[in-house]
């Protein structure tokens, strides 16, 4: 295989400095991510890239370069097809696919507050409800008791009054 820098990065010929870069940063990304590769094989994926980044920033050696590929480009017949999902093209269905996916975790987010508000407000009603019983049974029970309290002192007094009653009879019969 020959070394083409241009196809090791998946860029055209007229790609400018910014976007050899951009290249470069993904491809070494991607290989630096890629799991199926063992180390070896990584580290020389990696020098392949950084040797591609070299000659294509270098000024003198890309023109070296492209002259040697201007002559061999010519002598072939058609040119190599390129993969609809490569380069610039992955970053943009890369960022595509990043805001959707954001999308559905903001939605999903929002319909897991609201359901969360519902149960808020259910088990607040809940609560409610529950402290209304407590003090309607607490204030049922203190005016029952507060009945007995006052129907104790009625008897009481009552009882003194029999007493004081019983008392002046006793008195008045010594």
């Amino acid at each position: 295989m020959a070394f083409d820098p241009y196809d090791i990065l998946d860029i055209p010929g007229n790609a400018n400095d910014v976007w050899i870069r951009h290249a470069y940063d993904l491809r070494r990304d991607a290989i630096a991510k890629d799991a199926t590769l063992g180390d070896a094989e990584r580290q020389n994926l990696l020098k392949l890239v950084e040797r591609a980044y070299g000659v294509l920033t270098d000024p003198e050696a890309r023109a070296e370069y492209d002259e040697k590929r201007l002559t061999v480009t010519a002598s072939t017949a058609a040119p190599k097809e390129r993969s609809t999902f490569s380069g610039p093209r992955i970053a943009i269905w890369g960022a595509l696919l990043t805001l959707l996916l954001v999308t559905a975790f903001v939605l999903w987010r929002q319909a897991n507050y609201e359901e969360r508000m519902r149960e808020e407000e259910a088990r607040t009603a809940a609560e409610i409800t529950a402290r209304m019983k407590e003090v309607q049974a607490r204030d049922k029970a203190l005016y029952e008791s507060q009945s007995i309290r006052s129907s104790v002192e009625e008897s009481r007094a009552k009882q003194e009054a029999n007493d004081a009653l019983n008392k002046k009879s006793r008195d008045e019969k010594r």
